[in-house]
């Protein structure tokens, strides 16, 4: 677990019930002692702050009075707010879960939540804003350019590099100590398996996805018994990768994620 001890932050609670906005200030400040907190109990006043200041996480409830948060998250990133929103409510619906996700709100917690619960959004918040240092493995250009756009597109930070062949890929890993490395499984020459031979040499405990665009049965059987972390189909999306950045981190995932069959966490 990371230690949150280092997270200097501003933080916004926006809640009616002052006993709830107390708890996740306790929560906030018992997790770093660097967390700066403001609240607010209305849904007005919780636009004007989002407007006004650069806000790092927020924590916002549904029904509030004179405005609701959906509605105040919503005009606050017409005005270009970009900060890390938390929804809370006592409801939990999929209508409520479309909106948070279109308004891209990064969890949705129902209350009654748990110290632990605001904890694992401060472990997720640091994960996802520190750059992860990933090499994309493929014999296509195309592809490699296609696979570095939806990383981009993901929620998490990412620093790419990419390389055409598993030759390669050992030097670029040897050089940089990727945090991930997308690994394509058919590939001339050196293949997928080969590869990642090879970079276990230089570090068993190389953390690899492989990607493909073949749908024969047994490949995923394959790569789980060589003890590959996470295997993709192509094409795939931010979502998905959204998905197993959160399981090779061990990090909580979201209420608002969305599942998807094509995803293979092994």
């Amino acid at each position: 677990m990371l230690n949150l001890e280092k997270l200097n932050l501003r933080v916004l609670v926006a809640d009616d019930s002052a006993v709830l906005r107390r708890f996740v200030r306790e929560a906030l400040t018992g997790a770093s002692s660097h967390i700066f907190v403001e609240e607010t109990d209305n849904g007005a006043d919780c636009l004007r702050h989002l407007s006004a200041f650069n806000y790092d996480l927020s924590f916002i409830d549904v029904n509030m009075p004179s405005l609701s948060g959906m509605e105040a998250l919503a005009e606050a990133r017409e005005l270009g707010s970009e900060t890390f929103v938390v929804i809370m409510s006592g409801e939990l619906t999929e209508e409520r879960c479309e909106l948070a996700r279109a308004l891209k709100a990064y969890d949705y917690l129902l209350k009654p939540f748990k110290a632990e619960d605001i904890a694992g959004i401060l472990q997720s918040y640091y994960r996802v804003k520190t750059a992860s240092r990933v090499l994309v493995v493929d014999d296509s250009s195309t592809v490699r350019k296609i696979v570095e756009k939806v990383l981009k597109g993901s929620i998490f930070d990412f620093e790419v590099d990419e390389v055409g062949n598993g030759a390669s890929a050992l030097v670029a890993y040897q050089a940089r100590r990727h945090d991930i490395v997308f690994l394509d499984i058919n590939m001339p020459g050196i293949d997928g398996f080969e590869t990642l031979e090879l970079l276990r040499k230089t570090n068993p405990e190389v953390r690899v996805v492989f990607m493909t665009g073949d749908r024969t049965a047994g490949l995923s059987d394959a790569a789980k018994a060589l003890g590959v972390q996470a295997f993709l189909h192509k094409p795939f999306f931010p979502e998905q990768i959204n998905s197993i950045l959160h399981d090779l981190y061990g990090l909580r995932p979201p209420h608002l994620a969305a599942q998807d069959k094509d995803v293979i966490a092994i």
